[in-house]
């Protein structure tokens, strides 16, 4: 994930900020993190990055469990949480 070192802001910037200003720059593509101690505490991402990350941890946990079922043997076959849903409990 690229970010631009001009969408660093410290956390007490991004509260002087908003935290509508905030989501509408992550809404518009930007990639926003958030300083505490001058280190990286957390981002702000809109849901095209998001989406785009879970995609990339579905192929890198699909690529372990095919490297390991091939390493030991067995088929590993991808099970979505829309599968279980008769077994969830509200």
């Amino acid at each position: 994930m690229r970010v631009d070192t001009n969408d660093l802001i410290s956390v007490t910037n991004a509260n002087k900020a908003g935290i509508s200003r905030l989501v509408n720059d992550a809404a518009e593509g930007k990639t926003i993190g958030i300083l505490r101690n001058s280190e990286v505490a957390a981002f702000i991402i809109g849901p095209e990055q998001a989406a785009r990350l879970s995609r990339i941890d579905e192929i890198e946990e699909d690529d372990y469990m095919d490297s390991y079922h091939q390493k030991f043997g067995g088929e590993y076959v991808r099970k979505d949480i829309e599968d279980d849903e008769d077994e969830l409990i509200l």
